[in-house]
């Protein structure tokens, strides 16, 4: 895990919310079944976040914003 750890923090930079499932994947590889329950889960919360993202665009809109708002909220 602390060869990864870098790869992982990267990953969480990016959104990707690896950190909370490092535990359930480790304990994961040791079954196809549970395997497959994580693999469904992560799709699970990406369409959940998708959707979310969504909502949130609807609801700003066509309201045009500033470049460096814009990259704020990216980062942020």
């Amino acid at each position: 895990m602390v060869v990864g750890s870098p790869l992982f923090m990267t990953l969480d930079l990016l959104g990707v919310k690896v950190y909370e499932y490092a535990g359930l994947f480790a304990e994961s590889t040791r079954s196809r079944e549970n395997m497959g329950r994580l693999i469904s889960r992560i799709e699970e919360l990406m369409k959940e976040e998708e959707e979310a993202r969504k909502k949130v665009k609807e609801a700003e809109g066509n309201k045009r914003k500033s470049w460096y708002r814009t990259l704020r909220d990216r980062l942020v």
